[in-house]
């Protein structure tokens, strides 16, 4: 296994909803001259000024195009974007520790990829590693947060759960994540979310 290799780690869940919308005859819209304050005459538009430095506007469609893929979200690793998923049934789930042979009872994360669960097993069974493969028998509602969400540094990589889970960003509690992982789970109970879906690299 590549160092370097990005994995999908889940609390306790992955795969996303896909939502089909109909598609709208671009003559069905309104003309631009209904939309006032928006610029019609796109000879008035500066093509060659470049962007502000602070905008983000033009990063949502590359946020879309870039969801759970590893070089975009190592390259961005402080996420902005919440996306709701459902993992189906059927999919494998990994989890790795050093104690075993046990099925956690608590709180636990799973990874979908073996490669990735397999680093926090290390050692023979005799000395008590233990890897686990689970597998989901009822489809499972996740929170999905991008970029690297998983990376426990406090340049912001977490901020987006801080702010689900405690509406602030607390850069000191990087690595709290067992308060972390309790108070988005009291969070996702109203929602019905089953899991926390997070990227980091192995």
């Amino acid at each position: 296994m590549l160092p370097t290799r990005k994995a999908a780690v889940v609390w306790l869940s992955l795969a996303f909803e896909r939502v089909l919308t109909a598609q709208t005859p671009l003559s069905s819209h309104a003309p631009l001259s209904f939309y006032t304050g928006v610029e019609n005459d796109l000879g008035q538009w500066d093509l060659g000024k470049a962007l502000a430095v602070n905008a983000t506007g033009h990063l949502v469609f590359e946020t879309a195009n870039s969801l759970l893929q590893h070089w975009p979200n190592t390259r961005y690793r402080i996420g902005h974007t919440i996306v709701p998923g459902t993992i189906p049934v059927g999919t494998l789930l990994y989890h790795g520790a050093l104690t075993g042979p046990h099925l956690p009872t608590a709180l636990e994360w799973v990874s979908v990829e073996p490669d990735h669960s397999i680093v926090f097993c290390q050692g023979p069974i005799e000395t008590g590693c233990w890897h686990l493969t689970l597998k989901v028998t009822r489809p499972m509602k996740v929170l999905y947060f991008d970029g690297t969400s998983g990376a426990k540094i406090p340049e912001g990589t977490m901020d987006t759960q801080d702010l689900v889970a405690w509406s602030k960003m607390n850069p000191e509690w990087v690595g709290n994540e067992g308060k972390r992982i309790m108070d988005l789970c009291k969070w996702g109970q109203k929602y019905g979310v089953n899991g926390f879906v997070r990227f980091v690299v192995v």
